[in-house]
């Protein structure tokens, strides 16, 4: 499944980036990155279709190696997903052109790397393949944008 992300965090910003909706636009805050704390090489964002920040939306980290910026639209292939015990699920993607079908065959290290992410599974939480991630994708549609 390939979807359209927006770009909210890169790995160069040490703090957590904000999205202004009203004039679409970025800000620094006071709150550390998660991604740049753990070492995480690509974009974290939302999936456009899904709602965007600070409304409901749902979120998604993309490994690449690309030099992306705040903001870009980038064409991503769904590959899996980390289940989150409170909801807040991240699906995971790579790039579009890329030949792997599922978050299992990723090499070791790009696993590794976002194992690093969520260090502790708790509960009711856990890395899934790409069928659990459309899955949560189409349960967030229709939960949130079915009338």
């Amino acid at each position: 499944m390939i979807i359209t992300m927006r770009v909210e965090q890169t790995q160069k910003y040490e703090k957590r980036i904000k999205y202004i909706p009203e004039g679409d636009y970025f800000i620094e805050t006071n709150s550390g990155s998660l991604m740049y704390e753990r070492g995480f090489d690509g974009v974290y964002g939302w999936i456009e279709g899904y709602g965007s920040p600070p409304e409901k939306h749902l979120d998604i980290y993309v490994v690449t190696q690309k030099q992306l910026s705040l903001g870009d639209r980038i064409q991503a292939k769904v590959i899996g997903c980390f289940l989150r015990n409170d909801g807040d699920n991240k699906i995971i993607a790579i790039e579009e052109e890329r030949k792997e079908k599922d978050i299992s065959e990723l090499e070791y290290k790009e696993m590794s790397m976002l194992r690093g992410l969520y260090p502790r599974i708790g509960e009711n939480e856990g890395w899934f393949g790409k069928e659990k991630a459309i899955e949560i994708m189409r349960v967030f549609r229709d939960t949130h944008f079915n009338d």
